[in-house]
């Protein structure tokens, strides 16, 4: 009962973000900021080449990719830089973890909007300019985007394209309207380059940080909205194994956000697929 109260409760929400959609996309004007698309690496060899290309492929005028390797030892680095590609920018540093990687190619950016993404996610071309023109409201200081899971031939993989579609795309359409969004996920993701820097940047002490990120910008005053045109594919665990991993370490993340866990050092280190 609990599980269909929740069903009809997304379904109300979604008719109501997509008339707030329309209404958004009503606004005169087009975003045509400077953007700076942040990718952090860690052997990430077998995906890299095609997440770069993707993304030098957005019909977006003003952009720059900046391609952090932190530290990885199947030459990622050289993948990239091998590639040739106009407006894309590799920087080595050694290995000190996801939020780290992401903070130093903050740092290292040029535009006024910041897209952070993983390492094998692949945007389509009209990706990055659905994206941000979100920000067209001053009150927005970040923008989530619509994740969908790319490896769904086998049936492990069309199970998680179902979850993500039912339990991310809907949660999210309802975050946006009830103006609680927990979490813009690290597959795709946009920040005003004023809040990021505000916020003090990626966490680095915590299991959650894009939950913390994104909880430290709605604590700013900032509003937080979704936007469903803005499509990433990612690669989904494609084993038992790999799906069981992934799992436990969301929940531990998640009981650790809950309870207010804070990691010492450097915080979390990447974890292999």
């Amino acid at each position: 009962m609990l599980g269909l109260g929740r069903l009809a409760v997304q379904l109300v929400c979604a008719r109501v973000h997509l008339r707030r959609v329309r209404r958004r996309r009503e606004r005169p004007g087009e975003i045509l900021a400077p953007v700076s698309v942040i990718v952090p690496a860690y052997n990430e060899a077998a995906n890299i080449a095609a997440t770069v290309r993707s993304l030098v492929d957005s019909r977006y005028p003003r952009l720059e990719v900046i391609v952090v390797d932190d530290g990885s030892s199947d030459g990622t680095a050289d993948i990239v830089a091998a590639l040739g590609l106009r407006g894309v920018r590799v920087i080595r540093q050694a290995n000190a973890g996801k939020p780290a990687a992401l903070n130093t190619g903050a740092r290292h950016a040029r535009g006024d909007l910041l897209v952070l993404v993983d390492g094998d996610t692949v945007f389509q071309p009209d990706t990055v300019h659905h994206l941000v023109q979100g920000f067209a409201d001053p009150a927005v200081g970040a923008i989530s985007g619509n994740t969908k899971v790319a490896n769904r031939r086998r049936l492990l993989g069309r199970w998680q394209h179902l979850e993500y579609v039912i339990g991310f795309n809907l949660d999210r359409r309802m975050y946006d309207v009830l103006g609680c969004m927990p979490t813009i996920p690290g597959a795709i993701g946009a920040f005003r380059r004023e809040v990021f820097a505000a916020v003090g940047g990626v966490p680095t002490g915590t299991l959650a940080e894009d939950t913390d990120l994104t909880m430290a910008v709605l604590r700013a005053g900032w509003e937080v909205v979704y936007e469903e045109r803005a499509i990433a594919w990612t690669e989904a665990p494609a084993s038992l194994r790999q799906l069981w991993r992934q799992r436990y370490r969301w929940c531990y993340r998640n009981a650790g956000q809950c309870s207010g866990l804070q990691v010492g050092g450097e915080g979390p280190r990447w974890e292999g697929r």
